[in-house]
């Protein structure tokens, strides 16, 4: 696949970013590894066996107005403009006297909603690394664009302001003061369409470097990433369990030679509340597990890369297994030996579980029996210190407080959290649904990333950040997504890309109901459907229906997925700020809760994996000001009715796991040809193919060409194949003029007589209006149908977004069960 060019086409913004993904798969020994600036992707827990610099503190800030397309541009390009913008300051000598100081981390805008550019600047003491040693910079998270300089050198820079990176200053080291430099861009929300998230959310966009700073000194040959993937669950009460462990060896410029061996070792880990919230697995270390696969394992060297995997199964005699109700743990360590001494070791956090969908019924599998989920959700939000984690007990007592409800189940927002969160979600038993950014994304939010890779690298960031958190049960694509075909087309992608590198979970969304309903195709590539149901929260129904529209909904949606475990993202309701409405919240909870209860996966001929509460805590948000569906507000000071009443119920239901062991069911594996958007050589040309009144959106449309005559007529080529008679293509914010044009024709084709076309428009500001063609169109025959552009009244041609069609019969009854194809639309 292309990327990070600017297609000729209508369907990718003009402006869209050409900096290109940080984040890589590459085969090493046949293994899929992820790379990020030419090395291997570190793992990020702390290893005491490293020296770890907290950079943590009092650093040098300025605020600045930066151009947001030059820091989305290629840095091939765009750094010395860069630099030349910044006007020196990156550079050592630049004064910085003047710039007030600033704690990091910390986002520069708490309370205030700033989204543009900062820099920052530390000076750090070092001694210059020694032959056999490295040293890594590591950020946990910088919202949205970081340039980083050390010592007046460029190093590398990252997008995304949610995952961690890390960047190698080996070679610019020097002795005694070394100046760390920053470029902070955030670009602001519903400014352009290439961003991730893009539309204004509804969450602060916290700007700056928002996580943990610190530089870490590593061996020269060093072990880079343990990846552990539990695969078997054996007996009843188990007997045995077997998890398949990959190691990657970071080997720069071989470093090392041949004779390369790694050791493991496995102990059954012990969490005293006080080490509830350490980053440091060996901190948990307790007694030897009796296992087999110690090795010694030989490191294979790749011989493209020059870097090492080894790939061993561990079996594990009498496991302790991983649930909500019995967090058991172990910590992996794993030694390198190179001719016989410990050169580095690499300690992990793992459990022993096993997820999957069962073979003969609706019903998710945790570790072999049928589970259901009682769920909270959280915003990563605190009134003083925004999306930072102050100190870890910050995070401990979130967690701590979220598992007293009774709730087992944990969605952390629309957002990879700190990494600290999905440790303390291990240790306290809390199941988790993570997932990334792509918060609304409409057609147009997807064709530019498509074009651009930017979701799918987070969607890579996440999974390989928490690879090896039990507590991690689903992994989430997208939340509330308008467009359903692109929508499809990326879930199809990242769920594709999962099974290159499985790591045992299971794949969901969180689709609003109503986009498009029950019935929702997207549905079809996701092992658990998942929705976001607000039924007489939101619109006009009266108080009280909400039971029985949510009943109706999740049995529709069953019948539209008998066979698929279903999951509610989101149910709750808003208390205000006065907690004026704190009876009518508690009163939603009330109505719908047992709606959900009765149809729990774990009840005989249930289906529903859990529901999840919105929210835990109040947040900011820029829609709002401050969100009030919490359970408490945002101070976790004032709690609020249905908090009680949520924890009565909850502590009410028995045990989530029930019943007798299960077989599960394959894993799905999604095809590139079920939906095919665009030309083998250009699959960057997209068209969305809606239906208007909420008509089922058809299965098979493809689009065959994207022709721009030089003559400045457009025209968009496609092929529409279905039994659904509206199509819409939509121009991705990209206005097509049609000021100079006289006529909107579409060349079409029925497989019945007596259809009607009617073409419309939609200019910007999303007036729109349509036109009939009166002449019927005949069976079989390919036929020309126009319409004079004058009588489009009211929409602004020279801005037009949508052109749509829809056909009809004579009688204006809408034709279904009938073939027809659209092969142009021209103006």
């Amino acid at each position: 696949m292309r990327r990070h060019q600017h297609p000729d086409s209508p369907f990718v913004s003009r402006t869209a970013g050409t900096l290109a993904p940080t984040v890589e798969l590459r085969r090493l020994n046949g293994l899929v590894v992820p790379y990020a600036y030419g090395g291997p992707m570190p793992g990020i827990e702390r290893q005491p066996s490293r020296h770890l610099v907290d950079l943590a503190g009092e650093w040098r800030a300025e605020r600045a107005t930066v151009d947001h397309q030059l820091s989305l541009t290629d840095r091939r390009v765009a750094l010395p403009v860069i630099e030349e913008e910044g006007r020196g300051r990156h550079r050592v000598d630049h004064d910085d006297s003047g710039w007030r100081t600033h704690r990091v981390p910390l986002p520069e805008n708490v309370t205030e909603l700033y989204e543009d550019g900062v820099w920052y600047r530390r000076v750090v003491p070092m001694a210059v690394p020694g032959r056999d040693e490295r040293v890594r910079l590591t950020f946990l998270a910088v919202n949205y664009i970081a340039d980083v300089w050390f010592n007046g050198r460029w190093i590398g820079c990252h997008e995304g302001g949610y995952s961690p990176f890390s960047l190698d200053v080996t070679h610019a080291v020097v002795e005694g003061d070394n100046l760390i430099a920053v470029r902070v861009d955030n670009p602001p929300w519903d400014s352009r369409t290439d961003i991730v998230p893009a539309v204004i959310s509804d969450w602060w966009n916290y700007t700056g470097v928002i996580q943990d700073v610190y530089l870490e000194r590593v061996p020269a040959v060093s072990v880079a990433r343990v990846d552990v993937v539990p695969t078997t669950v054996i007996g009843d009460p188990p007997e045995r369990a077997d998890f398949v462990a990959t190691v990657v060896i970071d080997r720069p410029d071989e470093a090392a030679g041949p004779g390369l061996v790694v050791r493991a070792r496995l102990a059954e880990a012990v969490v005293p509340r006080h080490l509830l919230g350490t980053s440091a697995p060996t901190d948990l270390e307790g007694a030897p597990a009796s296992w087999r696969g110690e090795g010694p394992h030989e490191v294979v060297i790749d011989s493209r890369t020059g870097d090492g995997t080894v790939r061993f199964v561990g079996v594990v005699d009498q496991p302790r297994l991983w649930t909500p109700q019995t967090a058991n743990l172990y910590v992996l360590t794993v030694e390198l030996i190179d001719h016989g001494q410990v050169v580095d070791s690499f300690a992990t956090q793992i459990g022993l579980r096993t997820v999957a969908v069962a073979a003969d019924s609706p019903a998710v599998l945790l570790n072999g029996r049928k589970a259901a989920f009682h769920g909270v959700a959280r915003h990563e939000d605190w009134v003083d210190t925004g999306r930072t984690v102050a100190s870890p007990q910050r995070v401990i007592d979130d967690l701590v407080d979220i598992r007293e409800t009774g709730a087992t189940l944990l969605r952390t927002a629309h957002y990879p959290n700190h990494p600290l969160t999905y440790l303390v979600a291990d240790r306290v038993g809390l199941a988790v649904v993570e997932e990334i950014p792509t918060w609304w994304f409409d057609t147009y939010h997807f064709a530019d990333q498509l074009h651009r890779g930017i979701a799918e690298q987070m969607w890579r960031e996440m999974v390989f950040r928490d690879y090896n958190r039990p507590s991690v049960l689903f992994w989430s694509a997208t939340n509330e997504a308008i467009s359903v075909e692109h929508r499809a087309e990326f879930l199809r992608r990242v769920v594709h890309d999962l099974r290159c590198y499985d790591d045992g979970r299971l794949v969901t969304q969180a689709a609003a109901a109503d986009r498009p309903g029950p019935h929702d195709p997207t549905q079809s590539l996701t092992d658990v459907a998942g929705w976001t149901t607000y039924f007489g929260v939101f619109g006009s129904t009266a108080a009280g229906a909400e039971a029985d529209l949510t009943e109706r909904f999740l049995d529709q949606a069953h019948a539209a997925w008998p066979d698929k475990p279903l999951l509610v993202a989101e149910f709750g309701m808003w208390a205000q700020e006065d907690d004026a409405l704190v009876g009518r919240q508690r009163q939603v909870f009330d109505h719908t809760w047992p709606v959900y209860e009765r149809r729990l996966a774990t009840r005989p001929d249930g289906w529903l994996v859990g529901s999840i509460w919105w929210a835990a805590y109040d947040w900011r948000t820029p829609i709002a000001g401050v969100n009030t569906f919490g359970l408490s507000d945002i101070s976790r000071q004032r709690r609020r009715p249905v908090r009680d009443e949520l924890e009565s119920r909850y502590r009410s239901v028995s045990s989530a796991i029930t019943g007798p062991l299960c077989s599960a069911r394959p894993r799905s594996f999604p095809r590139f040809d079920l939906v095919h958007c665009g030309l083998p050589e250009d699959p960057r040309t997209l068209a969305d193919f809606t239906c208007p009144d909420g008509a089922h959106p058809m299965r098979n449309a493809v689009v065959d060409r994207l022709v721009m005559p030089s003559s400045g007529r457009w025209a968009v080529q496609m092929t529409a194949l279905g039994s659904w008679p509206g199509i819409g293509i939509y121009l991705y914010r990209h206005p097509v003029d049609l000021h100079d044009a006289t006529q909107l024709c579409a060349r079409v084709l029925a497989s019945v007589g007596g259809y009607q076309v009617k073409l419309g428009v939609r200019d910007v500001n999303r007036v729109e209006t349509d036109v009939l063609v009166p002449d019927p169109v005949p069976a079989n025959r390919w036929t020309t149908v126009c319409v004079r552009l004058s009588r489009f009244a009211g929409v602004d041609l020279g801005r037009v977004e949508r052109v749509h069609l829809t056909m009809a019969i004579s009688d204006d009854r809408v034709a279904q069960g009938q073939r027809f194809y659209v092969d142009s639309v021209t103006a």
